[in-house]
């Protein structure tokens, strides 16, 4: 599931300006601003921790971009091989797809962070004393902000996480005033998938503007929906 929505994209370049105004990127982690052991709340019920994570797996492409955005890079040791930003993410053959339990336990983690419980991950960890942090992809700003705050408290970052937040905040607005309202609502052409309930559309209002409905080849077979794909194609530009 692909979560580099339109926030992603206005949160990679301030993060690393974070990063690199506060002097985190290849220094040791900074002292934890949590105190451990802590229980955080998630969609699996209480997840605690019984210390601060110093070996951190993410099988999370916009988790490891938060990891690193916190100040919590130095910790990770392991992430899937889609976290391709930052850079210096330790990126291997892990998948968040596929997860294999052998292979995430042989980098010997002390917290897994991931977006979805794919084949009962977060029940096999378990069974091996691993934590496991589930942020499902974000479906509005509030919750993007509410997972970087998640992440930072389990990694012992909450004030860095702060500072990250409002940042974006700030950004997001700025954006959204420099662009001047139309005499009449634009149109937007956004193509359904698996992840269309993410922030690009909670993104959109914002900018005045109106979605052209449209449909997708998934789950159902690109087959059974060509009458609906003749339609946008053909009439798309007319609505």
């Amino acid at each position: 599931m692909s979560r580099f929505k339109v926030i992603r994209f206005l949160a990679v370049p301030l993060a690393a300006a974070f990063i690199a105004a506060c002097g985190t990127t290849g220094a040791a982690p900074a002292a934890s601003t949590s105190s451990f052991p802590l229980t955080l709340t998630t969609s699996k019920g209480p997840v605690t921790l019984s210390h601060q994570p110093s070996r951190i797996v993410s099988l999370s492409p916009s988790g490891t971009e938060d990891l690193f955005a916190v100040g919590a890079g130095k910790q990770v040791v392991a992430v899937d091989s889609y976290s391709t930003y930052p850079a210096e993410a330790p990126v291997t053959s892990l998948s968040g797809y596929t997860p294999n339990i052998e292979a995430i336990a042989g980098y010997q983690p002390d917290l897994v962070l991931t977006a979805d419980d794919t084949d009962k991950l977060f029940e096999q960890l378990a069974k091996l004393q691993i934590p496991v942090l589930i942020e499902p992809a974000a479906t509005d700003l509030n919750s993007v902000y509410a997972e970087i705050n998640q992440i930072a408290l389990a990694t012992g970052h909450s004030a860095q996480a702060a500072s990250v937040v409002s940042g974006i905040q700030q950004q997001v607005k700025t954006i959204v005033r420099s662009v001047h309202a139309p005499a009449r609502a634009l149109k937007v052409y956004h193509e359904l998938d698996q992840t269309s309930g993410t922030t690009t559309r909670s993104f959109l209002p914002s900018t005045s503007s109106r979605a052209i409905p449209t449909s997708s080849c998934w789950p159902t077979p690109c087959a059974a929906v060509r009458p609906w794909r003749r339609w946008r194609r053909g009439r798309a530009g007319a609505r």
